[in-house]
Order: C-alpha cells, then structure tokens, then sequence
C-alpha cells in the first residue's frame, strides 16, 4: 500500500481501521497533538491521552520567555495557564484526556533531560501505542523530545510517528521524504 492510502486508511478515512486501544500522543507543546492529529485522535476506538511535555509551568512567576511576551503575557505561569486552558478545550473536543507536564520549551532554561524522560515515561506507563512527533522536525523542541524517546525508549511500548502540522504542510521537503 502506498503512503497515501495508508495514510488515509490510518486516518480512519476510506474505510480504514482506527487506532484502538489505549493511545498515548507525546506532543511537545500544548497545540501539537491536536493540530496534527485532531481526526485520528477523534476516531481512536479507546482512550487517548495527550501528554503535552513542554506545558510550562503554571505555578512560575518567572518573566515571560520571548515567544510568550509577544503573545502578551507577563509570566512564564501566565502563559502556561491560559495555554493549559485552551488545551483541554481542543483536547475534549476531540475525546482525549490532557495530561501536562511542568518543564519549558525552548524560551526558558532547559530542563535535567533525565527528569524530562522519566516523567514522560511515567506518563504513558498504561498506553498500549506511544506516537511520537516524527516529520519535520524542524522545532528544535520537537527534535529534542524525539532524541530523548529514541535515546532511552519508553519500556517496550509499540511507537508510531506521526507527520506534524503545520510544519509539514509548509516544508518543501515533503516529496523528497516520501511523506504526503
């Protein structure tokens, strides 16, 4: 089968199977998950739970990184807050359970990798399949969380990678790499 219909299969479209069973998605930040995978997500025959890695902290009264000040807040927490909100409105839109975890992107100091993996491995701990961000990679926060699940795995857990949007639907190199 081609990528396309297997794609369009796997998106439970032309009478392809979705996924079933307990699903985790590792998004690395609070729009990810839904952004690229919102139909598959909403079609899963079971539970999915959308671990968001780099939700920031809500309790942080440190300055806003670059990103969050121009997007108007004043505190790392603030943004963490209201983009925590958001989240769990896309996140029960499309039948999934949020699930946050405390360190910060790319604006803020990097937090120990060790605790980074660890924390996500415990949060996908009851997921059967763990999809993991795959295609383009080109945020250096979505490469960093790939290295980490790659380095040091997550327990034997059946992994999918999934193309990541919008990225994807801007890069040229989409035909080169086989991904449509």
């Amino acid at each position: 089968m081609g990528r396309l219909p297997a794609t369009l299969s796997w998106l439970g479209l032309r009478g392809g199977e979705p996924l079933d069973g307990r699903v985790a998605v590792l998004s690395p930040h609070l729009d990810d998950a839904v952004l690229s995978l919102g139909a598959a997500i909403a079609h899963t025959r079971g539970e999915v739970t959308v671990v968001t890695v780099f939700a920031g902290d809500p309790d942080s009264a440190e300055p806003a990184g670059a990103w969050d000040s121009r997007a108007g807040f004043r505190t790392e927490g603030d943004a963490a807050r209201a983009r925590r909100r958001e989240d769990q409105l896309a996140c029960a839109d499309v039948g999934a359970r949020p699930v946050w975890l405390p360190f910060g992107d790319h604006q803020y100091p990097p937090d120990d990798e060790g605790e980074v993996i660890a924390a996500v491995a415990q949060a996908v701990a009851a997921a059967d399949t763990v999809l993991v961000p795959a295609f383009p990679l080109v945020h250096d926060d979505h490469a960093r969380l790939v290295a980490l699940v790659e380095r040091d795995g997550l327990g034997g857990r059946r992994l999918g990678r999934y193309v990541e949007q919008p990225y994807a639907a801007a890069s040229r190199d989409r035909a080169d790499d086989g991904w449509l």
